[in-house]
C-alpha cells in the first residue's frame, strides 16, 4: 500500500489487475500507479503487461517500442517472428515501421535474412525494388553471387530485361569463354601438327 498511495488508486488498480500480488509485482517493474494505468490503457490486462515485460525488460523500452509499433499485439507479433526487442529496434532503424518489417518478413522469411539483404542492398526500398524484378530473396542472392552488387544487378537488368535472362546471359558467356579456351587449344594442336609434318 505504501508503494501505491491513496486508496482510490489502489481500488482503481485492483479493479483492473486483481490480486495485490500482481499489483506489487507490476509496481516493482513499472514504478508508479500512473505508469501502471498508462500501460494498462495501451496494453489491456496485466497478463499482457507482464508478458511484454518478460520479453522487453523495463517499461521505458515497452513505451519506446509502443511509440514505434502501436499496440502490444503488434509487439508480440513482431517478437514471435524477430526474437528480441533489440532486433526489433535494430530492424526499425533500418526499415522504418513495423508494417514494413512484417511486409519484408512475408517476402524474406526471417530477420537474419532481412539484415543480410540490407548489408548487401542498402535500404528496404532497394530490397522491394529488387524483389519486384527478381521474385524471391533466393534469386537476389543467386544473382548477387554471380553479378556482385545491386547496382550491377540493376545495370544488367536495364540491358537484359529479366533475371532469367541475366542468368542465361551469364551461362552463355561462360560457355563462350569455355569454347574460346578450347578453340585456342585446338589451334595450338593444329600448329604443332603442321610444324611436325613440315
Amino acid at each position: 500500500m505504501d508503494v501505491v498511495g491513496p486508496v482510490q488508486e489502489v481500488l482503481e488498480v485492483m479493479d483492473v489487475v486483481g490480486p495485490v500480488q500482481e499489483v506489487l509485482e507490476v509496481m516493482d517493474d513499472v514504478g508508479s500507479v500512473q505508469e501502471v494505468l498508462e500501460v494498462m490503457d495501451v496494453v489491456g490486462p496485466v497478463q499482457e503487461v507482464l508478458e511484454v515485460m518478460d520479453v522487453v525488460g523495463p517499461v521505458q523500452e515497452v513505451f519506446e517500442v509502443m511509440d514505434v509499433v502501436g499496440s502490444v499485439q503488434e509487439v508480440l507479433e513482431v517478437m514471435d517472428v524477430v526474437g528480441s526487442v533489440q532486433e526489433v529496434l535494430e530492424v526499425m532503424d533500418v526499415v522504418g515501421s513495423v508494417q514494413e518489417v512484417l511486409e519484408v518478413m512475408d517476402v524474406v522469411g526471417s530477420v537474419q535474412e532481412v539484415l543480410e539483404v540490407m548489408d548487401v542492398v542498402g535500404s528496404v526500398q532497394e530490397v522491394f525494388e529488387v524483389m519486384d524484378v527478381v521474385g524471391s530473396v533466393q534469386e537476389v542472392f543467386e544473382v548477387m553471387d554471380v553479378v556482385g552488387s545491386v547496382q550491377e544487378v540493376f545495370e544488367v537488368m536495364d540491358v537484359v530485361g529479366s533475371v532469367q535472362e541475366v542468368l542465361e546471359v551469364i551461362v552463355s558467356v561462360s560457355l563462350l569463354f569455355s569454347f574460346l579456351r578450347l578453340e585456342r587449344y585446338y589451334t595450338a594442336v593444329c600448329l604443332c601438327c603442321w610444324v611436325f609434318l613440315e
